[in-house]
């Protein structure tokens, strides 16, 4: 590409050149014309090659993105709705996306999204008016099912297990990286797939009867990078999961998981937890603010009390939701006296306030709950919002109980420093 520029532009000085030359020596303007339409017709030849070089050369990396991604996605069930969320956080996850400036790898993820879709490489769900959630055309997923060959497993437990023995009779040796099992029978993880060392993305669909994980199950697969355990029955993560040190995402959104386990906080590469809509999960460990390149933490819908204290320490959170706030002061109850109230106030006393925020300054989504916990405007003011450069989606909530006369009454002039002149920041105050 390089050559090819620098010809063209030795062309266009040869041009000037025998321009002069030929009046000078020839006199013929015929011959000038002659000669200025060759060289203009290799300068145009040439820089139309620099120019496709050039295009090749830019979409060659979407193209090789775009094959891995397909791949990637195959350890979805067949015709499963892929919102932007997941696509974004999982293509940052594999190390799909680099940034050569100081663009957030959000972002540039964001603009995959819609290059595929404008590619018709993924088809929008028509219920979703801003094509944030799509799927992927059969066809597309036939041909990355024969690129893939050996390298991933669609099926049920049964299927599996034929296949394993048919490869170890023959010659041919497969390494699984990524295995996606959809069985409504399946109880357990089996030994055969507890064997597949070099799985890196397990998908467990439609798998009900499963609610115990082995303990030795992590330290089997050492190298797993993005399981997906979303809507699964499981109700305990084994203290292994420690020792996954490749992990990059987590998500355990709609399961009834009860309690995450300490070792959490080994996990220093991880990126994304994702822990939407989990009934049954009331606290986490604080070791989990210890996981410094978290980018994501998503607890919407999940009864936590509050937050480890220690969240203002991540420091590349882009999207905090689900944030159970604490007042300075502990807040307040109304349930209970003497020794169980004692508990609940030394319990909030290492639960994260507003103030911790001040620190994040590379959010650019917060949903902040609990809100009434926050007793007045300085409290609210010391999360240093109206700073962030890249906040634009900002949402609140806060339960009132009208019923209860003992409890404060949060005013909307308390929380108005939330609000800044952006045009592009998203606000909204719920009641809960």
């Amino acid at each position: 590409m390089v050559a090819d520029g620098f010809v063209s532009k030795l062309c266009e000085m040869l041009l000037t050149y025998a321009k002069e030359e030929a009046a000078k020596i020839l006199g013929v303007p015929d011959e000038i014309k002659k000669l200025h339409r060759r060289l203009k017709r290799i300068q145009v030849v040439l820089a139309d090659a620099e120019n496709r070089r050039f295009e090749n050369h830019r979409h060659q990396p979407l193209a090789e993105r775009a094959a891995r991604i397909q791949d990637e996605w195959l350890r979805f069930p067949e015709n499963y709705l892929i919102s932007d969320d997941l696509f974004i956080n999982s293509c940052i996850a594999e190390g799909f996306v680099t940034s050569e400036d100081i663009t957030p790898l959000e972002d540039v993820a964001k603009g995959y999204w819609k290059e595929l879709v404008q590619r018709n490489l993924l088809q929008p769900d028509p219920t979703w008016y801003d094509e944030s959630a799509c799927r992927m055309h059969d066809l597309l997923r036939s041909l990355a099912q024969h690129i893939a060959r050996d390298e991933c497993f669609i099926g049920d437990a049964r299927a599996f297990e034929n296949k394993m023995i048919m490869s170890s009779s023959s010659s041919s040796l497969i390494k699984l990286r990524r295995l996606s099992v959809v069985d409504g029978k399946l109880e357990t993880i089996s030994d055969l797939m507890m064997k597949q060392t070099s799985l890196r993305t397990p998908s467990f669909c439609h798998t009900p009867l499963i609610h115990d994980l082995p303990e030795d199950l992590f330290r089997k697969l050492r190298n797993l990078r993005v399981p997906n355990l979303h809507e699964t029955a499981i109700n305990n993560l084994p203290t292994s999961m420690g020792d996954l040190v490749h992990l990059r995402r987590l998500d355990l959104s709609e399961t009834p998981i009860r309690q995450i386990p300490g070792s959490i906080g080994n996990l220093r590469n991880l990126q994304f937890l994702i822990l939407q809509d989990c009934k049954y999960l009331r606290s986490l460990p604080s070791s989990v603010m210890g996981l410094i390149n978290l980018r994501v933490l998503d607890c919407r819908d999940t009864p936590l009390d509050g937050m480890p204290v220690g969240i203002g320490r991540l420091q590349l959170l882009h999207s905090i939701k689900g944030l159970v706030v604490n007042g300075s002061k502990g807040g307040r109850s109304r349930v209970g006296d003497g020794r169980k109230q004692e508990h609940r106030r030394h319990q909030r006393g290492r639960l994260c306030t507003l103030e911790e925020l001040k620190s994040l300054s590379q959010l650019k989504y917060l949903s902040i709950y609990k809100l009434e916990r926050v007793s007045n405007s300085a409290e609210a003011r010391a999360a240093a919002l109206e700073a962030k450069p890249h906040l634009v989606f900002l949402e609140m909530y806060c339960t009132l109980r009208s019923s209860s006369s003992d409890v404060q009454q949060p005013r909307a002039k308390d929380y108005e420093v939330f609000f800044t002149k952006k045009k592009k920041l998203i606000t909204s105050v719920k009641k809960s």
